[in-house]
């Protein structure tokens, strides 16, 4: 029950019931003694003044007002004050409060829960925003914001995709209108594009909101960042494809990315040329200067063939001392002329084992090229396999080049260069 106070209008008190005693934790001969303004913490009810004005004017008004009880404590109660005629024909006043506390109480905890949800939504380690059926942001968190370095006024209303790389573009297009149909997404991977022109790679999932006809309202997106993840990822993929060493592809990887290219030559009728390379008397340096030398001497050696050769050559460590290449438009006697300057330059390469300490090593090479005849990538390592052994046997610190196939069952070499 409300509690009812029946006042003058210059708001001495007349009566009160049995609801606003309990509530003031006063008698009804107590609050009769207050005037209502004895009731009220006027400081701590901004809406009084209004109030008064109000009622003064249009006859009633209402708003919350701040009460103090018996024991100091105070309440907000919600108070609506009409002015009325007695039988007497005198103007009198009637006030009804309800206390508001436990209202008070659960708007706080509502703020306080909006207040966290907001906190969370907007400081999550991951990204959050909402796009409309044309793909328009039309909300999105202060983590998202900071990837991509933007502000909220940048962003709202503009098209996701636009925050995208080309190629990311393309595919967030094409599965957009699946997922306005399906409902839900998982993890697709996208790359940020930032403002500063840093990328960002992220894994988007998405659920979808529709209205009472089914029809697309808005998204709600997750963006977790696995740009870290991605770099480890492609970190542990070239470790498993390159000679920590000399930079080089290792053997499986070169083998791997040769065999395309072998087959797109020889599909296109593109020269492809092969070279064996095998550097001179390495045992001696290790044994004389230590395996240190020796990884040395196999780094120089990497580096040298690296800048030496052109980008699109596919460049390997085989194993041990030993390194292929493969190369395509280039052929015949032009090869045997490259493969020559590599040697050459190999050669000048001085290799600095200690402080006051440097030495240089020779190479040999065996060079074969693609023939009609040859039915994969391995016939051409073979010949020049037995290029790169007619070439130590010549004594070493040579080119030769074999352009005869096994299968013909000839060992005939030409092309030496010593």
């Amino acid at each position: 029950m409300d509690a009812v106070l029946y006042t003058e209008t210059d708001g001495q008190i007349l009566a009160a019931n049995p609801a606003a005693c309990n509530l003031l934790k006063y008698t009804e001969a107590q609050i009769c003694l207050f005037g209502r303004s004895g009731l009220i913490d006027a400081s701590a009810s901004p809406e009084l003044p209004r109030m008064l004005e109000e009622r003064e004017i249009k006859g009633s008004t209402e708003g919350e007002l701040t009460y103090i009880r018996s024991d100091g404590n105070r309440f907000v109660g919600w108070t609506s004050s009409a002015v009325i005629v007695d039988g007497s024909g005198l103007r009198k006043t009637v006030i009804i409060v309800r206390d508001l506390t436990e209202t008070k109480k659960k708007e706080a905890a509502l703020l306080r829960s909006i207040r966290e949800l907001n906190d969370l939504y907007n400081h999550a380690p991951c990204g959050y925003h909402s796009v409309d059926a044309d793909g328009m942001i039309v909300k999105i968190n202060n983590t998202e914001l900071s990837w991509l370095g933007c502000s909220r006024e940048e962003v709202i209303g503009k098209t996701f995709k636009n925050y995208l790389s080309p190629a990311s573009q393309d595919i967030y297009t094409e599965n957009f209108e699946h997922y306005k149909e399906l409902g839900s997404q998982k993890d697709l991977e996208l790359e940020l594009i930032q403002k500063n022109g840093r990328k960002r790679t992220v894994w988007l999932n998405s659920t979808a909101i529709y209205d009472e006809q089914s029809e697309f309202i808005m998204s709600r997106s997750t963006l977790v960042d696995v740009t870290e993840r991605k770099e480890l990822e492609q970190e542990l993929i070239r470790k498993a494809q390159i000679d920590y060493l000399t930079g080089l592809n290792n053997r499986d990887n070169f083998n791997s990315l040769a065999e395309r290219e072998f087959a797109t030559c020889q599909r296109l009728s593109i020269p492809l040329g092969f070279l064996f390379l095998d550097i001179d008397d390495f045992k001696e340096v290790n044994d004389t200067y230590g395996h240190h030398a020796g990884d040395r001497a196999l780094s120089a050696v990497g580096e040298c063939f690296i800048n030496a050769l052109r980008n699109i050559d596919i460049l390997g460590r085989w194993g041990g001392e030993e390194f292929v290449a493969l190369l395509p438009g280039v052929a015949g006697l032009e090869l045997r002329e490259l493969a020559e300057r590599l040697r050459i330059e190999l050669s000048e390469v001085r290799i600095n084992i200690d402080p006051d300490v440097s030495i240089a090593v020779t190479v040999s090479i065996g060079a074969s090229y693609l023939e009609s005849s040859d039915s994969s990538m391995d016939s051409m390592a073979k010949r020049a396999d037995v290029a790169l052994y007619s070439a130590k046997s010549e004594g070493k610190n040579c080119v030769v080049l074999n352009p005869d196939t096994l299968a013909k069952g000839t060992a005939k070499l030409t092309g030496v260069i010593c």
